[in-house]
């Protein structure tokens, strides 16, 4: 991981980076991305439900790799595969139970 931190930007990549620096014609010092990105993933992470194992991740991934200084097509499918891990792990008996316990009608109407 350290080696990856360290690669130069490359402009073609899909990051937030490469498109700064192509709509604006700005180059953006490394930190700040590195920082929204710590930043970002600390929220993800801390307000994530924890049986949301593949939503988490893939969020984070895609923060990761949106942030980073190069990123291509196929590190985004690693993303994808985890959100679809996600929707496939989901237990809708979960959010029934959740929504039971915070007082609201399991029918859906409104108390």
């Amino acid at each position: 991981m350290v080696y990856h931190l360290g690669l130069p930007p490359r402009h073609h990549a899909l990051t937030l980076t490469s498109a700064v620096a192509d709509i604006a014609g700005v180059q953006v010092p490394r930190a700040w991305f590195l920082g929204l990105a710590a930043v970002v993933i600390v929220a993800i992470v801390w307000r994530a439900p924890r049986n949301a194992v593949g939503y988490t991740t893939g969020a984070v991934l895609l923060t990761f790799f949106l942030c980073h200084t190069q990123a291509y097509c196929n590190y985004y499918v690693l993303c994808q595969y985890f959100f679809l891990f996600g929707v496939a792990a989901y237990e809708p008996r979960l959010l029934l139970a959740r929504r039971a316990s915070e007082g609201h009608s399991l029918a859906g109407a409104s108390g």
